[in-house]
């Protein structure tokens, strides 16, 4: 995917910033695997079913639901396991193993992750249970005398049969991961779907007034793949004069699924952004 990027009118040096522990853009794709029920990179064109309002879903839903959010929040592997089905599918070949592997990696890093989940609708089809939902993801990482923020959105279309999850899609997936005492505060502008080969803005807009401060910006656009998630590319910096980052992309000629990340650094601190964005044709 093609980004032009602005142009500045003199001359400035670039930053390269390799991600290290306490930076690197597999934190938010890691989320994709662990939002409730522990979201995992989604498939494309989802089935259309005829939703129906939260308030009528069965009990067993919203108990199910509700103990993944315990389990999880409290890091109990085996109890989360028991709610995913041995031939769990989803769009990107994981499997449940990997939803295990992540999941071991997560909780060793960030301390008192707590997870919330509103369900949105749910329907029946076939046999199984659909349900969508919103979940919010919030914790923290402390690495010598910094601490890490962590604040994740999932939106999830999930196939139950009885109380085990055999299929999941991601509908809308963002991450933010912040540190320093004043990060930037962002509002991020990217559609979640766009067409094959059709151009697209990505803006990132930081809201403080920038005063005197210098702003350090970057961009990065890899496909959702396991070798971008296990081997993440390098990230560029550049100062930035435009209260943030505004550019136009040009999505691929076949659909795809991407994992668009920005970062924006001030004085006062860091703040990491992920979003994804699915291509169709």
């Amino acid at each position: 995917m093609d980004f032009s990027h602005i142009t500045l009118p003199f001359p400035l040096s670039r930053w390269s910033l390799r991600w290290s522990a306490p930076l690197q853009p597999w934190l938010p794709r890691t989320l994709s695997w662990v939002g409730l029920g522990l979201m995992l990179p989604g498939i494309l064109n989802p089935t259309p079913v005829q939703a129906r309002t939260a308030d009528t879903a069965p009990a067993a839903v919203t108990q199910d639901l509700a103990a993944l959010d315990r389990a999880a929040s409290a890091e109990n592997l085996d109890e989360v396991l028991q709610y995913y089905d041995r031939n769990f599918l989803h769009g990107d070949g994981w499997t449940r193993s990997d939803i295990k592997q992540s999941l071991e990696s997560l909780w060793e890093r960030f301390d008192g992750l707590r997870y919330t989940t509103e369900l949105l609708s749910w329907d029946e089809l076939n046999g199984q249970v659909i349900t969508e939902t919103r979940t919010q993801i919030q914790g923290t990482e402390v690495t010598g005398k910094r601490t890490l923020a962590l604040d994740s959105e999932l939106h999830l279309k999930q196939y139950w049969s009885g109380n085990k999850i055999v299929r999941e899609e991601v509908l809308a997936e963002q991450s933010l991961l912040s540190s320093g005492d004043a990060p930037p505060t962002l509002v991020v502008n990217l559609p979640p779907t766009v067409q094959v080969n059709s151009s697209f803005n990505f803006d990132v807009i930081v809201m403080e007034p920038l005063g005197d401060d210098l702003l350090l910006g970057g961009i990065l656009d890899e496909p959702v793949r396991e070798e971008t998630f296990i081997d993440p590319s390098q990230m560029d910096l550049e100062p930035i004069l435009a209260g943030g980052l505004f550019k136009v992309g040009r999505a691929p000629a076949v659909r795809d699924t991407r994992w668009i990340s920005a970062v924006i650094v001030r004085k006062g601190g860091m703040t990491f952004v992920t979003q994804r964005l699915q291509v169709v044709e």
